[in-house]
């Protein structure tokens, strides 16, 4: 029976990666900013590699200075999984914009992740979905009252509300991580004003709401930098925003022309 389950977990898994790297790599992120803009592209497999960074920086931060103890292993979980739903999206290529997310979009990815899964082993099968769902427990009218129920009955009661916001603040500060490196290398202040138009309210409030994230990651510094961002834009439309640098004026003299050196 062991050796079943092993050669089970072989295949299936094997399936289940293969399809996540091929489909993925085919979702581009941002992608309102790659067709007006010079904004870098990132595929979904890509931002399901680099989102790991802010989130070990953010557990850690949290670890340290909130009092509730949590698992930090079920946070890595649900962020390594959060986007596998988006393989639905390879046809297209495109990720959903923020703006354009609804609970149908969100039904869809729960459907596209539950059928991926759906050969899996059990353990490792409701193992993956308990952690894939948790992102959408908040969220009006995605899941169905047995997945919610499922949700809850895999996770501690306790840390599970917190773990949602850890897992929240994560997401939004890797929006902030993508659209400053923008801003800083390329002058593209458009996608920054964007995407602070967008996530700011709620980044302040996960920064009062969690203790580690306000005092190390989205600090006074930072949160002070993105109201001086959104004070300096706030009458001007989005179109209209700069999305590069300027061209600099060369220093160096022009040649004098035949008449002026004469």
């Amino acid at each position: 029976m062991a050796q079943e389950y092993s050669m089970d977990l072989l295949v299936s898994l094997s399936s289940l990666q293969a399809e996540m790297e091929h489909d993925l790599t085919k979702v581009k992120r941002w992608n309102q900013f790659q067709e007006s803009s010079n904004a870098r592209p990132q595929t979904t497999l890509a931002h399901t590699a680099s989102i790991m960074l802010p989130a070990i920086a953010i557990v850690r931060a949290e670890q340290r200075h909130n009092p509730t103890r949590f698992d930090a292993g079920i946070v890595y979980e649900i962020v390594a999984l959060h986007d596998l739903g988006e393989m639905c999206r390879s046809e297209d290529g495109k990720d959903v914009l923020l703006s354009d997310k609804s609970a149908f979009t969100d039904m869809d990815e729960v459907a596209s992740f539950v059928e991926s899964t759906g050969t899996l082993p059990i353990p490792v099968r409701n193992l993956f979905r308990a952690r894939f769902l948790t992102q959408f427990l908040a969220g009006k009218d995605v899941l169905t009252d047995e997945q919610s129920q499922f949700v809850r009955c895999n996770a501690n009661q306790d840390e599970l509300a917190l773990i949602q916001l850890i897992f929240d603040a994560i997401e939004k500060f890797d929006y902030l991580l993508f659209a400053y490196h923008e801003f800083r290398t390329q002058g593209n202040s458009r996608i920054l004003v964007s995407m602070l138009r967008k996530s700011y309210t709620r980044l302040h409030k996960l920064a009062v709401a969690l203790p580690g994230f306000g005092r190390e990651i989205f600090n006074s510094d930072i949160d002070a930098f993105a109201k001086s961002v959104l004070a300096k834009w706030e009458t001007i439309d989005l179109e209209n925003i700069p999305d590069r640098f300027e061209p600099k004026k060369s220093s160096l003299r022009q040649p004098l022309s035949d008449k002026e050196s004469a």
